[in-house]
């Protein structure tokens, strides 16, 4: 949001190989702790729920799958129904993971 301060960057490596990515390769050897908050009807090309529902199935635990509506960008708007059912949903994660 304007006046935030918050400075949006992202450093992306695509590194040289002969295979292109490929979430079922991947997924398997993921060993942090996942939680994906998914939309039904997101509206981003590259965001297909079905890839993403098998991805996450193939990845070993402690994972949480949770659905959310609003689409893609449906829970950054604060304050909003969507927003605090993310936050209350990463909140929850966090506090399992952490206390533990």
């Amino acid at each position: 949001r304007p006046g935030s301060r918050w400075e949006n960057r992202v450093t992306r490596v695509l590194p040289p190989t002969t295979v292109p990515y490929s979430p079922y390769l991947s997924a398997p050897f993921i060993e942090a702790r996942v939680l994906l908050i998914v939309a039904p009807d997101d509206e981003m090309p590259h965001c297909n729920y079905e890839v993403t529902r098998q991805a996450f199935d193939l990845m070993p635990g402690p994972k949480r799958w949770h659905d959310t509506g609003g689409g893609h960008f449906g829970l950054i708007y604060h304050p909003g129904e969507i927003f605090e059912e993310a936050a209350a949903v990463q909140i929850a994660f966090l506090r399992q993971w952490l206390d533990s």
